[in-house]
């Protein structure tokens, strides 16, 4: 596919300024969900446009908290400064209490009744951008060689939130996610740091969706491997230092020129705390109500997107916004929708 046609697919989406983030002073001040606060309900994406240019979309996805855990908490004072900035959805659920479940719904739209009958041969949302020639990257921190399969030694990276290992075409062989021919484009790849993330997606051949994961210090998992960095470190210790994480690794990428060209970030969770057994959506696992923050080049202002929904929601959202085919679950809308927080 020429660049023309690969162009001529892509959705518009109009570039803003990017805002910077609010002051926690100002959290303090106006309160996290005063009377002034915009509720948002969710629309339908606009149609796909010939001419038109492909959004930016980075997916980062936390660990094993509930909503009440980060929203509204002083461990977690940078989310919560977003939260006010930009979106935050009231009302949005993970599917069951399963981390390779619920990263492995995110890019397919189901879990394919993990771990029987893997590696699954089913599409995922990274295929069907791949057959649009849309360029993608997976950045896990901490992933050692290409395609590794097991937990790192430290205990840091964690196989089972990498949801792409689960599939057929996750591999170093030619035509595959880790293969070095690949890799310039699309690929599941270690990821380099801040600093060199964004000179990537502010080069030429930037990826324009791209999933980043933390390592379980980050992410707010934590480890029980002796000699790993956080082993011990648990509850709102471990919300703070996967709060302080973003804090670090997240600003340089809004102040990208990638972020400010049609733009969003979207920071969730993969499920809540063990005890919540709340849900959505007519399923009968419930995950957990858990924290889910949009922020969008042109969301900024603030407000609570109310709408329900779960992680096929989320992996709607994304479907839609680059006008790939829905897979599975995603396809039903009782799973909600997350485009409308998009802006």
């Amino acid at each position: 596919m020429s660049k023309t046609e690969r162009t001529q697919l892509r959705r518009v989406w109009s570039p803003h300024r990017v805002f910077g983030v609010l002051a926690m002073s100002a959290l303090v001040a106006t309160g996290l969900f005063g009377s002034g606060r915009l509720n948002v309900e969710a629309t339908a994406a606009p149609p796909t446009t010939a001419g038109s240019t492909a959004p930016h979309i980075l997916l980062i996805v936390e660990e094993n908290r509930s909503y009440s855990n980060i929203v509204g908490s002083k461990n977690a004072p940078y989310l919560n400064s977003l939260a006010h900035t930009y979106r935050s959805a009231t009302n949005w659920y993970a599917v069951q209490h399963t981390s390779q479940d619920d990263y492995v719904e995110l890019i397919s739209g189901s879990n394919h009744g993990i771990p029987n009958g893997k590696p699954y041969a089913a599409l995922t949302v990274v295929d069907n951008l791949h057959a649009k020639g849309i360029p993608w990257k997976a950045y896990y921190e901490g992933l050692g060689s290409a395609c590794m399969k097991g937990t790192d030694p430290t205990g840091q990276y964690d196989v089972f939130h990498n949801p792409f290992h689960y599939f057929t075409r996750y591999g170093t062989t030619t035509g595959k996610w880790c293969s070095s021919a690949n890799l310039a484009t699309e690929g599941v790849v270690r990821y380099p740091g801040a600093s060199a993330l964004v000179s990537a997606l502010d080069g030429s051949g930037a990826p324009d969706l791209v999933t980043l994961i933390p390592n379980d210090c980050h992410d707010m998992h934590g480890d029980l491997v002796n000699g790993n960095p956080c082993y011990g470190v648990a509850g709102t210790r471990l919300v703070t230092a996967g709060d302080t994480w973003l804090s670090v690794n997240l600003p340089p990428i809004l102040k990208s020129s990638w972020f400010a060209a049609n733009g969003t970030v979207i920071i969730t969770w993969d499920e809540g705390t063990p005890s919540d057994k709340s849900g959505c959506c007519g399923g009968v696992a419930a995950g957990g109500h858990i924290p889910t923050i949009v922020i969008s080049s042109t969301n900024a202002g603030g407000g609570t997107f109310i709408s329900t929904g779960d992680h096929y929601g989320t992996l709607r959202a994304i479907e839609e916004a680059y006008g790939v085919p829905l897979l599975l679950n995603s396809a039903n809308t009782i799973n909600g929708d997350l485009v409308g927080a998009f802006g």
